[in-house]
């Protein structure tokens, strides 16, 4: 049975997704290039891929996985968001084989931290949201917002 914890995890998973494809659909290739450094260094794909590798990794981590190499950024904005919807379907699978007991144990990250995995990949989602804030970010500054939200 998945714990409520994997449940909730897979859930935000999902809205991670979701939001990123939000953020990043109908864009050209050229605006999926465009960089604005006072938010990122990195240009928009780079940056919506970032979102998911670091959500990958503290998953993998989780699994007993080397934590994965970085993602090739596509070169045309038709592949972004299969690759996004490939790296969310790839941490749906992590999240589904753990074993009972991986989100409360403790695990060492690449650069030495301990951290348990449940706290571990809930940092990875908020990690990749944080992403999704910045996209919008390089999204306004590049002349190219979304819409605002309407409620």
């Amino acid at each position: 049975m998945v714990s409520t914890n994997t449940q909730a995890l897979r859930a935000m998973n999902d809205r991670l997704n979701a939001q990123l494809q939000h953020v990043v659909e109908g864009l050209t290739d050229e605006q999926l290039r465009y960089r604005a450094p006072a938010i990122d260094e990195r240009s928009l794909k780079e940056v919506a891929l970032h979102a998911y590798e670091s959500l990958l990794g503290f998953a993998a981590t989780v699994s007993g996985r080397p934590w994965p190499e970085a993602a090739v950024v596509p070169e045309k904005a038709a592949d972004l968001i299969p690759q996004l919807n490939e790296m969310c379907l790839m941490v749906d699978e992590i999240l589904t084989t753990l074993p009972d007991g991986a989100l409360e144990q403790e695990y060492t990250l690449p650069w030495g931290q301990q951290i348990k995995g449940l706290a571990a990949i809930a940092d990875g989602l908020t990690h990749g949201l944080v992403h999704v804030g910045n996209i919008m970010g390089i999204r306004a500054i590049g002349g190219f917002p979304l819409p605002p939200e309407e409620y």
